[in-house]
């Protein structure tokens, strides 16, 4: 009891002196942003503040929703346009995580939902969900084979080890499948041409195409068969036919074409040589060329015909003509009298007399009047090749035939 009274009485003494600390006024205080937990008695339970005291959830921003084109790295990554999660808090540290769930679409296309958390140290979460769409819209690449030219008989299946050749492709993506489709048309009867596509599809059934066209024709030329070289006598049909000494060239198919050019190289009279440039053409367009020679002679001379033929008042007259089977010929006519040659033509009339001494010519009224001990008729003919002559005597009516042959005649 008296211990008790001491107490009250120093009480008493220290409240008048002011040493007696005042009870606190207590009032709860929100948390400001940014203000971390501290020891105070933030809420005025009569205890400092822990983590029993924090109930906020960090603050966490998910990055934005990524929509790529394959092939793209899909890890978290701050400096890609994957990006990377941020998360705050006002009371300690926070921990990262995330999860992820995909969906697969069609080969390399997919879809990623990443779900971030962030966890603080009195262990609330925040959590957001970021989508990202890798998509797959790129066809593979394709490399076609070039187009070609073949042989009719050629085999036109594609073949990596031969002219033909394989497509190739590549994807960056997925795999692909590598197919070709042919169309084929036939312009002719010895050539087809084959559209050749090729399809590279991959597993989004993304698509490249490229033509190929190859085409199997006939490239051999035609076997052409033409006739022997002929030398023919004047006057001869020198047109080819079967039937002939020209003959006609022949092709064992008879789809080819045949056709003959002339190159004639003009000799005497209606002589020639004739170079007969056979050509056959196939369907294709293939060509065989060969020459024939034609040697076209004539030997055989003019046949002149001479004549006399009495005629009124003691007059004579003359008449000659010539044929030739190759050429109409060219024929005249002269009377030789002592040193003279006198022209004559045919139907002339002619007033001779046999006289001694000089010769004497003259003309009366279109008559040729001669006096002379001797008179020769001589008549030629040339068909350009060959030439002929006929001396007749008027006097004595006495024919000499003398013929030429010219050497400008090809030799046979």
């Amino acid at each position: 009891m008296k211990q008790l009274h001491s107490i009250l009485l120093l009480t008493v003494c220290l409240c008048v002196l002011g040493m007696v600390p005042a009870a606190r006024s207590c009032e709860p205080t929100e948390l400001a942003p940014g203000t971390r937990c501290d020891d105070i008695d933030n809420d005025c339970n009569g205890e400092v503040d822990d983590c029993n005291e924090d109930f906020r959830p960090p603050v966490l921003r998910c990055p934005m929703d990524v929509l790529a084109e394959c092939p793209t790295d899909t890890q978290p990554d701050r400096d890609s346009i994957i990006g990377y999660a941020k998360a705050a808090d006002d009371c300690g540290k926070v921990k990262l995580s995330y999860n992820d769930s995909r969906e697969n679409m069609c080969g390399s296309f997919y879809i990623i939902n990443r779900e971030w958390h962030a966890v603080d140290d009195c262990g609330n979460v925040s959590t957001c969900t970021q989508m990202i769409t890798v998509m797959d819209n790129t066809p593979p690449t394709l490399s076609c084979p070039e187009s070609v030219t073949i042989e009719l008989t050629a085999n036109p299946t594609p073949n990596p080890d031969n002219e033909i050749g394989f497509a190739t492709a590549t994807d960056t993506c997925s795999e692909f499948e590598l197919t070709f489709e042919d169309e084929e048309i036939s312009p002719c009867a010895k050539i087809r041409v084959i559209i050749r596509t090729w399809i590279a599809k991959d597993a989004c059934d993304n698509e490249s195409r490229a033509e190929q066209i190859v085409t199997l024709t006939d490239t051999e030329p035609p076997v052409l068969q033409i006739p022997d070289p002929v030398t023919l006598e004047c006057p001869t049909d020198t047109e080819p036919a079967s039937d002939r000494n020209t003959g006609i060239a022949r092709c064992n198919d008879p789809s080819v074409q045949i056709s003959y050019i002339d190159e004639v190289t003009k000799g005497c009279g209606r002589t020639r040589i004739i170079t007969r440039m056979w050509t056959a053409t196939d369907v294709c367009g293939n060509v065989t060329s060969a020459p024939q020679i034609i040697t076209l002679i004539d030997v055989v001379s003019p046949a002149i015909n001479v004549s006399t033929t009495a005629e009124d008042n003691g007059l004579i007259g003359l008449h000659f003509d010539a044929t030739d089977d190759c050429i109409g010929p060219s024929v005249f006519g002269m009377i030789d009298v002592g040193d003279d040659k006198i022209p004559v033509t045919d139907g002339k009339l002619l007033n001779l007399t046999r006289a001694s001494g000089p010769p004497s010519v003259r003309f009366d009224h279109g008559v040729l009047i001669i006096a002379t001990e001797t008179a020769t008729l001589s008549v030629h003919a040339s068909d350009g090749c060959n030439a002929n002559t006929v001396e007749l005597d008027l006097f004595g009516e006495q024919e000499r035939h003398i013929e030429e042959t010219s050497a400008e005649n090809p030799a046979p």
